[in-house]
Formats: structure tokens, sequence, C-alpha cells
């Protein structure tokens, strides 16, 4: 079943939502959803230093504890 374009921004906002929420509470895995979705634009726009801040809070959150999505993330860029 596809879903209708406004029924997706409807999900997509959903997304965003949750992943903020869950994002605040330190959960790396919804922090990192997060990174994509301004990484590729999904309910928000694009914003780099929005990756990037919130890819250095993954790795900050990583380092407190083992997380499955640790694992995934790119290497940190040199400063």
């Amino acid at each position: 079943m596809k879903a209708e374009p406004s029924q997706a921004r409807l999900y997509e906002h959903r997304a965003l939502e949750l992943s903020i929420d869950l994002c605040e509470e330190r959960h790396a895995d919804a922090c990192y959803a997060l990174a994509y979705m301004y990484e590729r634009g999904i309910a928000v726009e694009r914003n780099p230093k929005q990756v990037a801040g919130l890819l250095a809070h993954v790795r900050m959150l990583c380092h407190l504890g083992s997380v499955p999505i640790c694992a995934r993330l790119p290497p940190a860029a040199a400063p």
C-alpha cells in the first residue's frame, strides 16, 4: 500500500518529532536518525552544520555506552 504524499509528509513530521524527543533523552539512535533527516532534507531543510553537531552528540553518547548505531558512524572529521 502506497501512502499519499500528504500522508507521507505527516509521517515524516511525526518521525521528526519523535526523533527530537528521544534525542533529547539521550537515545543515540534517535540522534542519528535526526542527523539523517537533516542531511537528506526530510521534514526539515538540509543543514550540514546541524548534521555535524548531531553526529558529534551521537559520538559523545557512544563513549558513554555501547549502542548498536555506534558501529555505523562515519569517521569524525579532522578539526
